[in-house]
């Protein structure tokens, strides 16, 4: 017997001492895999490789703090996304602190 997923989706979502961009739920007891995404932004005239390690780096930081919040899952997938843009500069899949 298979179970659908279903999350329950919020953007600027209360998350330890801030506000992640996105974050999934899981709306079962059995789903035990939520998601956060933070999403940082450059613009185009500010585009430079410095600027996208900066933004990588806080984001890291931001997404670390959410993880630490008890109302989510400990079982957490973390993503940071950089844009430029509607350019995609940077999507990561941070682990353990690191990415």
């Amino acid at each position: 017997m298979s179970r659908a997923l279903s999350y329950n989706v919020w953007t600027e979502g209360v998350a330890g001492s801030g506000y992640a961009d996105i974050l999934l739920q899981g709306t079962e007891p059995y789903m035990d895999n939520n998601m956060v995404i933070e999403i940082k932004y450059i613009k185009k005239d500010d585009y430079n490789e410095e600027k996208l390690n900066e933004k990588r780096i806080e984001a890291i930081d931001q997404i670390n703090k959410y993880s630490k919040d008890r109302r989510i899952n400990s079982n957490l997938t973390k993503y940071i996304v950089v844009f430029t843009g509607r350019e995609c500069k940077l999507l990561e899949e941070v682990n353990n602190g690191l990415s």
